[in-house]
């Protein structure tokens, strides 16, 4: 464990852009928004649909008003219900009606493109670990991009090639890649 908390400190020593606010999709236990929130005291939205990490995430934050955490998975569409496989070391990733396996729950979606115009502005920091789902969330906001200085996603291989690189292709039309491993880091491009 303190292998990865070092990892993610190294990791948020690469962010450049003081936020005010952070949107982290798939906070897990909140170890980043943790380190976040005690680098720039500023307010975070947290997405966790396990509601083992979800809860552990909550009592961690309880009473900070300036953390918000949400037991909901984040997609391209509001849904009461989908399907989300859990396996026993922690991951997760969204499954087709056909599979519905043992280990399976259902979770609540919500649509980051709404929560965006709920809020009435965008992030300065994106954090997106949220095991395959981010091809769809970068689909859905797509539009939105070019308006957050920062995004942090990890990709994982669930999709063919050429969808993981549709999902690169549309960060890199403003943003470029500052740090890969394990995580991308993409920065807004200097716009003078």
């Amino acid at each position: 464990m303190e292998a990865m908390n070092l990892a993610l400190e190294k990791l948020v020593a690469k962010h450049e852009t003081k936020p005010s606010l952070i949107i982290d999709v798939g906070a897990y236990k909140g170890d980043y928004a943790a380190l976040m929130y005690e680098k720039y005291g500023c307010d975070i939205i947290c997405f966790e649909p396990v509601p083992e990490f979800w809860s552990e995430c909550r009592k961690r934050f309880a009473g900070n008003t300036h953390i918000v955490v949400y037991n909901a998975a984040v997609g391209a569409e509001d849904t009461p219900k989908r399907p989300l496989y859990l396996n026993d070391v922690g991951s997760s990733f969204f499954i087709t009606k056909e599979y519905r396996g043992e280990g399976s729950i259902d979770v609540p979606v919500v649509e980051l493109s709404k929560i965006f115009l709920d809020l009435g502005r965008l992030p300065d920091i994106l954090k997106m670990n949220c095991e395959g789902a981010e091809y769809e969330i970068i689909d859905d906001i797509a539009d939105s991009i070019p308006g957050i200085p920062e995004i942090l996603v990890q990709f994982h291989k669930v999709l063919l090639r050429e969808d993981r690189k549709k999902a690169r292709d549309i960060i890199k039309q403003t943003h470029r890649l500052v740090y890969s491993y394990k995580w991308d880091l993409y920065r807004k491009n200097d716009t003078d």
